[in-house]
């Protein structure tokens, strides 16, 4: 149990770091781009100084320009792209994809304010004058993040998880939460998973602990054939299934031994009917 414990306490404080680099390597490139930007803007403030307005070349005064007109959004950077990191690796996106949408609308609230208090001018004609500008904005950081997360964090992740060694034997622990405690389960004794905002909810031998992890992130955990999703919020194990009751609306119920039950999605149906479990919990396949 000893040398168990610790290869587990290895592998999460690695997927943290994976988790670290990734988020690292996410906004280091968006925020050069937006310093390549800035620097643009100030060299343009100051051509125009001593070319178009022939007045002395201030550079302090084009600085604060380009921060007046843009700087809000190398601080909602960081913001967005977590957002997008944490929208597409969990099951609940609305929470962070109001956030999302929160840094725009700030963003650009900022800016029309400071545009009235500086000049008067009619708050209306403002936000019609710089909703383009800034939407672009919000348009271009929301795809970068896409990119970067679903591409280059994946393979990020997949190099990070191939690095430490697998404990040579047929099952697996969970560190998981209990209360305020802190236990060690087998994965061969877990009958089902369920998504329960940031965390997972286990059923192991008729109890119920938590996981931080998404569904998502758990179930590239799990051994193959072994394991089958019912629903986008539920994973059960096959041999763990008592029952199964089909609904007039194409959906159903999964009974498991231990009396618990989980639903199933019309999606995930043919899935789960190829194995035609009944009450023995035996597939059809052994």
């Amino acid at each position: 149990m000893g040398a168990g414990a610790n290869n587990d306490d290895n592998i999460v404080s690695h997927s943290a770091s994976v988790r670290t680099i990734s988020g690292s390597s996410e906004l280091a490139p968006v925020l050069i781009g937006w310093g390549v930007f800035m620097t643009y803007l100030v060299v343009q403030c100051m051509a125009h100084q001593a070319f178009v307005s022939q007045v002395a070349v201030d550079l302090w005064d084009s600085i604060a320009w380009a921060c007046r007109e843009w700087g809000v959004w190398i601080v909602m950077t960081p913001v967005l792209l977590r957002s997008v990191r944490k929208a597409l690796r969990s099951e609940t996106k609305a929470p962070y994809l109001i956030v999302c949408l929160g840094c725009l609308v700030l963003a650009l609230g900022l800016r029309v304010t400071v545009d009235v208090i500086e000049t008067a001018e009619q708050p209306l004609a403002s936000l019609i004058y710089f909703s383009p500008k800034h939407l672009g904005a919000w348009v271009a950081v929301m795809v970068a993040g896409w990119w970067l997360s679903s591409g280059k964090t994946t393979a990020a992740e997949e190099r990070g998880f191939a690095m430490p060694a697998q404990p040579a034997r047929s099952t697996r622990t969970l560190l998981v939460s209990k209360g305020r405690d802190e236990c060690l389960i087998e994965l061969e004794q877990v009958d089902s998973f369920s998504a329960s905002k940031n965390y997972v909810e286990i059923r192991c031998g008729g109890q119920s602990y938590l996981l931080r992890s998404t569904l998502k992130e758990l179930e590239a955990m799990l051994p193959p054939g072994v394991f089958v999703r019912t629903h986008r919020s539920h994973i059960v194990r096959i041999r763990a299934i008592d029952r199964v009751r089909m609904l007039p609306s194409g959906t159903g119920i999964v009974t498991l031994h231990d009396g618990s039950t989980v639903g199933i999605s019309k999606k995930h149906y043919k899935t789960l009917d190829q194995y035609r479990c009944t009450r023995s919990g035996r597939s059809a396949q052994d």
